[in-house]
């Protein structure tokens, strides 16, 4: 499966980029900060690209990311809003919704943060569902041992 096979339910937007991506949500989220819509939307769409592909997975690449971010929402006169990433759900070592503890193990902090957001959407009932069918084609948990635990 195709990484991005995960956030089908983006194929909408992403000629556009209107709406947040999730993985720019995610990159938000290790900066402990928060970002509306309405300022996404007042970026240009190179700037968005750039938040997209910008790295941000180690300390030094999260503070240039929020350095980036401080750039911007200067530029364009937004706030940035803080927010408590502590602790992120996503790094819990046990899920916070009804999943196998060992689907939930094996995914990438990414996928769990995608779990998550998915769980948390009034307007897509079905969204989480979805996801999960696709981590677990991603990660098959082996059958016949209490909760999926393979010896």
């Amino acid at each position: 499966m195709h990484p991005d096979a995960l956030l089908f339910f983006e194929q909408d937007f992403w000629p556009t980029l209107d709406c947040m991506p999730m993985g720019v949500r995610y990159k938000l989220d290790l900066c402990a900060t928060k970002v509306s819509l309405r300022h996404w939307q007042l970026l240009a769409t190179a700037e968005r690209e750039e938040l997209i592909a910008l790295a941000c997975e180690n300390g030094e690449q999260v503070d240039r990311y929020r350095e980036r971010l401080g750039a911007l929402a200067r530029q364009y006169d937004f706030a940035l809003v803080p927010i408590d990433p502590d602790p992120a759900p996503w790094q819990a070592e046990v899920p916070r919704l009804a999943m196998e503890a060992p689907l939930w193990r094996a995914m990438n902090p990414f996928e769990r943060f995608v779990c998550l957001k998915a769980q948390a959407s009034s307007k897509h009932a079905e969204l989480l569902p979805r996801v999960l069918a696709l981590l677990k084609e991603r990660y098959p948990i082996p059958a016949g041992r209490p909760g999926g635990e393979a010896r």
